[in-house]
């Protein structure tokens, strides 16, 4: 109850976000005993405790929610963290592909008009692309598609592997 009261004094306070904002996931080293405390390899801080974070270009957190044991919808993560924000204020929203995708995407467009959007995305996100971005593509190239019917633009690209990302 105290977490929930000063995350809410410090958003309406003392932090007007800067205009690109990321959201992604963050571990807090924690060696004690507590159920969802994880291990994730090649991390720095190996063992911890999983949150999700917004934050800004200056890397100041906003927003944090704790990872509790089931995989979480990412769609309702983002838009959870998005709902917090300024909707007169214009944002560059940026992710990784845990949760880039056309779902996110969309919702972004129809929710948040002023919010821009450059999402990395798994090799099987967006589906509607899965067709012309997955072929084959040399050290270098890169293939980009547009979806007709929305303002959304796919993009990828090869360097030490293949990349995909999904803009506005």
């Amino acid at each position: 109850w105290y977490w929930d009261q000063l995350r809410e004094a410090i958003k309406k306070k003392y932090w007007k976000p800067f205009s690109n904002i990321v959201v992604d996931e963050a571990l807090f080293a924690f060696k004690g005993r507590y159920k969802y405390r994880m291990y994730i390899l090649r991390k720095p801080n190996s063992t911890g405790l999983k949150f999700y974070v917004l934050s800004d270009e200056t890397g100041f957190v906003n927003d944090l929610w704790m990872y509790h044991g089931q995989e979480d919808d990412t769609v309702q993560i983002v838009s959870g963290f998005l709902s917090t924000i300024d909707n007169n204020n214009a944002y560059t929203l940026y992710t990784d592909s845990y949760y880039g995708g056309i779902k996110l995407a969309e919702w972004i467009i129809e929710n948040k008009p002023n919010t821009r959007f450059t999402l990395s995305c798994r090799s099987d996100r967006p589906a509607w692309l899965f067709y012309v971005l997955q072929d084959d593509l040399q050290n270098g190239s890169y293939r980009a598609a547009k979806k007709k019917a929305s303002k959304l633009t796919a993009l990828s690209f090869h360097d030490k592997k293949k990349v995909i990302f999904l803009t506005d």
